[in-house]
């Protein structure tokens, strides 16, 4: 086999070593939340598939992710920055409904906590899903209300060049290059 053929072969194993084995990025579950009779509403993502609500599973909420696209109790808080102060949130789902919200890393299993001071969003499970907004200032809530939680779809998390892919095809470039040096051009001229 001549060694061009083979320094081909090595360039190409080598870009497809180094693809294969980058790490993809996971995918965040959106999900679409709402209570008090729809005027409470909002969305924040997980994570976990698709495919994990159709069965018994934790989801990880990323308060990062989590917004309020609606509020009769604080329209101030569409658009506003949430966080947690017991992280991390979450919740038990048994393949139709959350049987149970917590936060501090599972430690305090009555709720999960959304600030955006002196407002917090609390969803927890009372028989039921419930959702309640409330005002620690002055310590005027909504009440609980039925929650509906619902799963929409998997976001693609943006995926970022990485080291690993780099060199890997910094070394196909170079193992390329190497290749077309060690091919001697033809000395004999073919005539016609």
């Amino acid at each position: 086999m001549k060694l061009a053929t083979r320094l081909g072969i090595a360039t190409v194993g080598i870009a497809l070593t180094m693809t294969l084995t980058e790490i993809k990025p996971a995918q965040a579950l959106l999900w679409n939340w709402s209570f008090n009779s729809g005027a409470e509403v909002g969305t924040f993502e997980t994570n976990g598939t698709f495919a994990d609500t159709a069965g018994a599973f934790n989801f990880t909420i990323d308060v990062t992710k989590f917004d309020v696209t609606a509020s009769a109790f604080e329209p101030s808080l569409v658009g506003a920055t949430f966080t947690d102060i017991q992280p991390t949130q979450g919740f038990l789902w048994n393949g139709t409904t959350a049987t149970q919200f917590y936060r501090g890393s599972g430690g305090l299993t009555n709720g999960s906590n959304f600030l955006s001071t002196p407002y917090r969003v609390t969803f927890g499970v009372s028989g039921s899903p419930v959702g309640q907004t409330s005002n620690e200032s002055t310590l005027a809530d909504n009440g609980f209300t039925a929650l509906t939680l619902t799963p929409s779809a998997a976001t693609p998390v943006p995926f970022e060049f990485s080291p690993n892919l780099g060199l890997g095809l910094i070394g196909a470039y170079a193992v390329g290059k190497i290749a077309l040096k060690k091919i001697k051009p033809s000395k004999t001229l073919i005539k016609a």
